[in-house]
């Protein structure tokens, strides 16, 4: 600034000095008119409110001006008594074009982050001008924030809120809404993935786990009003009523505001807990899964594979879905006291692909049938991880089935008459075998079914029974629950990158090695009942038995070695019923195991 002093007349230094300072006025007033201009295009409720705020000041800046122009005429003004009338003007105007000038192209939680970092000013003064601008400038965002909680509805068109709509998610449902796939899953997907959590857009005066139970309520109330019956909506939506129509939100009482919330995530998540537990018994499908799907009904899977097995010896190809179906309904039936119709009707037989080569045993799968909302809960994912589970456990009790039926062919051919006394003590042999293959086989279900299956449903089923859990905690406990289930039961290590499986796969090649002992069960008993007996036909068996029963001892001996290594406890704990008498040490020691497996158990 440039001063042109009149002839005669010496602006002095200190009246320069109070000059400028009252100039600064001018300045700042057009430097906030010129960036409110600019702001506004950036777009957005909360910045059209904030500029809405500042225009407020400069109108009040306008009502000072007019002030002291009224006091021109009585010649009583001088500059230091101007500056005195003006500075709290200053002051706001300088704060104001500070905020003007470091919210450039900020919206949202991150304007209002900016805003809120300067309450934390230690003048008084300053906090208080922000904290009035903030009770303004955050009307909008309490609005969008009242019908988050109270209605379930996110109206946001400016995506200024911490929670936005999954475009993606409403693309997708659009383009396949027609889909049957998409109408299984639907449920989980709206629950998933029908909204997002931003955290870059959470206000600084509300922590991250606050933020996330305000998703978790808001997302639970629009799951009810969308996805569940009118009944259900219009009790929650009473419910909510008698708490909102009583309160405000806003930003001057935050103390109030986690208040509220709490109270609507409490309505929330009991409605959910009700909806999912009473009226669509959530508790029943999952022990149904359990029974069925996890194969826990010791009388119904004994009964299916009892009078499937025959049929699903036979090649895959022959076998029809009918005859199956037909199969699975009668041993509901026969196995429940009081079966009801929607445990049939959800319960069904599936056929896998399959090969020339597959036996109905590989193809073979029971599934269970869901829809929305239960879908949420029992999305696709959850039950592929069940038809894992089914697939372990089945094989487990096709092993046990085969074996079972080799001990009994042995045990006749033992008291046959009929049959060469040389040939009883091959009978005999094998019987040692057979009676190790059984403990195996028997130790690995109980394991299975016990210390996996059993122990992770009452885990479950406490957390679940807890009244007062979201959602989210519900699916979350599920998942938990789940994984547990495919860890443990099919005998995983995921800290071991590339090799999670390594006891699985000893534990398959187990069970190649019982089927193929089977076969030469039946060999060998064939051979003792032919009329016509073949020459080196019993040697071969003989050999072929010899080698089966060995590879079967390596192979648990790496089992029990591999275990033993395992991080999980309980799945070391199996190694130690599997060798609980030490026998697999005391043939390890006695030389009859090979040096592969010596090294390992070193």
């Amino acid at each position: 600034m440039r001063f042109k002093e009149p002839k005669g007349f010496i602006i002095t230094l200190p009246q320069r000095h109070l000059i400028l300072k009252l100039s600064e006025l001018g300045y700042l007033f057009k430097r906030i008119e010129l960036n409110c201009n600019e702001q506004l295009k950036v777009g957005g409720m909360i910045v059209q409110a904030f500029v809405h705020s500042l225009k407020d000041e400069l109108s009040l800046y306008y009502r000072v001006i007019a002030n002291i122009e009224s006091k021109l005429s009585l010649n009583q003004l001088t500059l230091k008594s101007l500056l005195l009338h003006l500075n709290p003007t200053l002051l706001r105007l300088r704060i104001s074009s500070t905020l003007l000038t470091i919210t450039q192209n900020s919206i949202g939680g991150k304007l209002v982050n900016v805003l809120d970092s300067y309450t934390n000013h230690g003048d008084p003064i300053v906090y208080k001008y922000i904290s009035n601008l903030l009770e303004k400038v955050l009307v909008p965002w309490f609005n969008t924030l009242t019908n988050w909680i109270w209605d379930g509805e996110l109206l946001d068109p400016n995506q200024e809120f911490f929670i936005s709509l999954n475009l993606d998610n409403e693309q997708n449902q659009d383009e396949h809404w027609n889909h049957e796939d998409s109408k299984i899953d639907l449920g989980w997907k709206i629950w998933e993935s029908k909204f997002k959590f931003r955290e870059e857009m959470v206000p600084s005066f509300i922590n991250l786990g606050f933020a996330r139970k305000i998703y978790s309520t808001g997302k639970s109330i629009n799951f009810i009003k969308y996805s569940c019956s009118e009944t259900d909506w219009q009790q929650t939506r009473a419910s909510l009523f008698k708490i909102s129509e009583k309160v405000t939100l806003h930003y001057s009482d935050i103390a109030g505001l986690e208040t509220n919330i709490n109270l609507a995530n409490l309505i929330a998540s009991k409605q959910i807990f009700t909806i999912f537990f009473h009226k669509l018994k959530l508790l029943e499908h999952l022990k149904a899964l359990k029974d069925y799907l996890l194969l826990g009904r010791g009388d119904f899977i004994s009964l299916l594979i009892e009078s499937l097995g025959p049929s699903l010896n036979k090649p895959a190809s022959s076998l029809y879905r009918h005859n199956l179906t037909s199969t699975l309904e009668s041993a509901i039936k026969l196995t429940s006291n009081n079966p009801t119709t929607d445990l049939i009707n959800r319960l069904d037989v599936r056929m896998l692909e399959f090969e020339s080569n597959d036996l109905g045993w590989d193809v073979f799968m029971l599934e269970y049938k869901t829809e929305t909302p239960l879908d949420v809960i029992l999305s696709q994912k959850a039950m592929e991880k069940y038809m894992k589970m089914f697939r372990m456990i089945w094989r487990i009790k096709r092993v046990e089935y085969v074996i079972e039926l080799g001990w009994k062919i042995l045990m006749v051919g033992c008291r046959n008459r009929e049959i060469d006394d040389q040939l009883k003590n091959d009978y005999h042999k094998s019987r040692i075998v057979v009676s190790e293959m059984v403990h195996f086989i028997r130790q690995l279900c109980s394991f299975v079914q016990l210390e996996v299956i059993e122990c992770g449903w009452q885990s479950f089923e406490s957390t679940v029974m807890v009244d007062g859990g979201d959602l989210d905690s519900l699916v979350e406990a599920h998942r938990v629950y789940l994984d547990r289930l495919v860890s443990k039961g099919m005998l995983l290590n995921p800290k071991k990158v590339g090799k999670e499986n390594a006891c699985l796969l000893l534990a398959e090649d187990c069970f190649k090695v019982i089927l193929s002992y089977k076969a030469s069960i039946d060999s060998l008993h064939a051979y003792a009942l032919s009329e016509t007996q073949q020459v080196g036909q019993l040697d071969d068996i003989r050999r072929r038995m010899s080698s089966q029963a060995k590879n079967f001892t390596d192979l648990v001996l790496d089992l029990i070695s591999a275990l033993t290594a395992q991080p999980d406890p309980d799945l070391r704990f199996l190694s130690v019923r599997l060798n609980f008498s030490l026998f697999y040490l005391r043939t390890k020691t006695s030389g009859g195991t090979s040096g592969k497996t010596q090294q390992n158990r070193k």
